[in-house]
């Protein structure tokens, strides 16, 4: 089933294609690094008037053990260095109205939902390659005034490692699919 014509080419769209052609969907992508022995590195995530339907969530990294999780409910004592998002159809003036932080300082981490193991490879003489890749597809839906501290720690052996975080996601008013 498709959303509506394309503006563009008239060809059928999908819901997700449509949002991003009218200029709703979002992306942000951030390098930290994480010492190994438990070393971690946070963002924050926070919604605001609209819903968030994340679609898209991507860590790389050098690292060779790696854990990525959200945590909802995070009592936030700083929220770190500002990220501006991009939108994905620069041709459209829509801003997002998601805020994103580096590396927020925190005092409760809050309620951990479900991680992530990576575990990526060491290399070596018969594995020369290294690092970790992370990619979940898997829409999820963030209702208004959402605010989520994402963390990825480092229990490998990679000191630091180098972490990458993507998230892309749209923005809409009302989550019905088809919307036109």
């Amino acid at each position: 089933m498709t959303a509506n014509r394309s503006r563009y080419d008239g060809v059928s769209l999908s819901a997700a294609a449509k949002r991003t052609e009218d200029g709703k969907s979002f992306l942000f992508s951030s390098r930290l690094q994480a010492a190994n022995a438990g070393g971690e590195a946070h963002w924050l995530v926070e919604s605001t008037n609209k819903t968030i339907i994340v679609s898209s969530r991507v860590v790389t990294s050098n690292g060779n053990e790696l854990e990525y999780v959200a945590y909802a409910g995070s009592v936030i004592t700083d929220e770190g260095t500002p990220i501006n998002p991009s939108p994905l159809n620069i041709a459209q003036s829509l801003k997002s109205t998601v805020k994103v932080h580096s590396s927020p300082s925190f005092s409760d981490k809050g309620i951990k939902l479900v991680p992530s193991y990576l575990p990526g490879s060491a290399g070596g003489f018969l594995s020369p390659a290294s690092g970790n890749l992370y990619a979940n597809e898997q829409e999820n839906v963030l209702p208004p005034n959402t605010r989520l501290l994402l963390e990825v720690s480092n229990s490998g052996d990679v000191n630091p490692a180098d972490i990458e975080l993507y998230i892309v996601w749209t923005e809409v008013d009302d989550p019905a699919p088809f919307q036109s």
